[in-house]
């Protein structure tokens, strides 16, 4: 039996999930990040009212695909920034 793990933002269950959330690193299908994947899992397993997991699941992607949404922003906006210091 292989070991796999869902990644919460996309529902891909796979070993390189689990990989990644090893490593520290992103879900490698849609970015969501090792940190928001464990806290969404620690909330399943918690014994929690199920509408308040279920909230607090939905909060946690929210958040975390905000922050991966402004981080891509932050490099475009330092690619521009770069570009522009360029031009003669």
């Amino acid at each position: 039996m292989s070991n796999k793990m869902e990644c919460p933002g996309c529902n891909a269950y796979t070993s390189s999930v689990l990989q990644a959330v090893e490593d520290g690193d992103a879900c490698p299908s849609c970015g969501l990040s090792a940190e928001a994947i464990v806290a969404v899992h620690e909330a399943r397993k918690s014994r929690a009212d199920a509408e308040l997991k279920e909230q607090l699941e939905q909060e946690i992607v929210r958040s975390a695909n905000y922050r991966a949404e402004a981080e891509k922003l932050r490099r475009s906006i330092a690619a521009v920034r770069r570009a522009l210091n360029e031009v003669p």
